[in-house]
C-alpha cells in the first residue's frame, strides 16, 4: 500500500513538474526589433518613383519578417521602417533624415529617391555614423566623398546607357548618329555618361539637349527630328518619360532606336502607353 502511495505521489510530482516546465516554455517573449528610417518622395515631382521605392522596402520588410526577422548574433529581430515624405525636395530630405537619427533614434537608414536627396542623406549618415543602404542614388559624386556609412547597390549613373550603346555599336548597320536628352541636374549625370560612352564607341553625338520645366517638348523634338538621329536616349523621371513617348509619336520622331531610363521598369509605363511603348529600350542598372 505504501509502495503504491509513493508511486502515485511520484507521478503527481512529475506531472506538476512537467506542467511548470511547460508553462515556462510557452511564455512568449516580446520580439526584438530593429528600426530603419527613410525620407522618400511620396509626393511632388518624383512621387511615382518614391512610392515604388517604398513598395520595394515594404516587400523586403514583409518577406524578412515572415521568415522570423534578421538574425543578429543569437537573436532574431523583426524589421520596422519609419517613413517621412520629403516632397521631392532634397533640402527637406536632409532635415527629415536628421530627425530620423536624432529624434526617432533609428538604427539604420534606407536611402531616399534620387542622387541629390541621397547625397544629403549620405552626409548625415556619415556625420552621425548611422549606416545607410541605398539603391536609388547612383551619381558618382556620392561615392567620391570617402563616405564610410553609405552602401550603394546600383552601378554608377554614368553607365546606365552603356549596355544599350554597346549593343547598338555591334549592329550591322550600326546607328551612326545619337541624340541625348536630359531633364534637370538629377538626370544629367546619366546623360553625360551616355555621351562619353557614345563617343568612345565611335558614334556621332548631337550635343546634350536639356529639357527644363515649362519647355515646349513638341518644339524640341520637332527640331531634333530635323537633325535625323538614328538613336535617341532620354534621361528623365516617369512623368516626363510618358510625355516624351507621346510627343515623339505626335511629331513623327522615329529613329531606329529609343532608350529611356527608369520609366520602362514601372508597370504603369506599359499600362498607360500600351503598344505605344514598343521599341523603347530600358537600361540595365547592373550586369547580370
Amino acid at each position: 500500500m505504501r509502495k503504491a502511495t509513493k508511486i502515485a505521489v511520484t507521478i503527481v510530482l512529475v506531472v506538476v513538474l512537467l506542467a511548470v516546465i511547460s508553462s515556462f516554455l510557452w511564455v512568449k517573449e516580446e520580439p526584438k526589433e530593429v528600426r530603419f528610417g527613410s525620407a522618400l518622395s511620396l509626393s511632388g515631382e518624383l512621387e511615382e518613383e518614391g512610392c515604388l521605392t517604398k513598395e520595394g522596402y515594404e516587400l523586403w520588410k514583409d518577406h524578412v519578417n515572415s521568415q522570423g526577422g534578421i538574425l543578429i548574433g543569437n537573436d532574431r529581430y523583426l524589421i520596422d521602417v519609419l517613413y517621412y515624405d520629403d516632397e521631392s525636395n532634397p533640402r527637406k530630405t536632409a532635415s527629415l533624415v536628421d530627425k530620423l537619427i536624432t529624434e526617432d533614434k533609428v538604427d539604420f537608414l534606407l536611402g531616399p529617391y534620387g542622387s541629390s536627396a541621397t547625397f544629403e542623406a549620405a552626409a548625415l549618415a556619415e556625420k552621425y555614423r548611422v549606416p545607410m543602404v541605398e539603391g536609388e542614388g547612383p551619381a558618382e559624386k556620392i561615392f567620391a566623398q570617402g563616405f564610410k556609412y553609405t552602401f550603394g547597390l546600383l552601378s554608377p549613373a554614368a553607365d546606365y546607357f552603356k549596355n544599350i550603346l554597346e549593343g547598338a555599336a555591334s549592329l550591322e548597320p550600326k546607328p551612326n548618329r545619337v541624340a541625348i536628352l536630359s531633364t534637370g541636374v538629377l538626370y544629367l549625370y546619366t546623360a553625360e555618361g551616355a555621351e562619353q560612352h557614345a563617343k568612345r564607341l565611335g558614334f556621332e553625338v548631337i550635343p546634350i539637349i536639356t529639357v527644363e520645366k515649362g519647355d515646349d517638348l513638341s518644339f524640341i523634338l520637332s527640331d531634333l527630328k530635323d537633325d535625323s538621329p538614328n538613336m535617341v536616349l532620354f534621361s528623365a523621371p516617369f512623368g516626363e518619360a510618358l510625355s516624351f513617348v507621346k510627343t515623339a509619336k505626335a511629331v513623327g520622331l522615329s529613329p531606329n532606336m529609343f532608350g529611356i531610363i527608369v520609366a520602362p521598369c514601372d508597370p504603369a509605363f506599359v499600362e498607360q502607353l500600351g503598344k505605344g511603348c514598343r521599341l523603347y529600350l530600358w537600361h540595365m542598372p547592373v550586369d547580370f
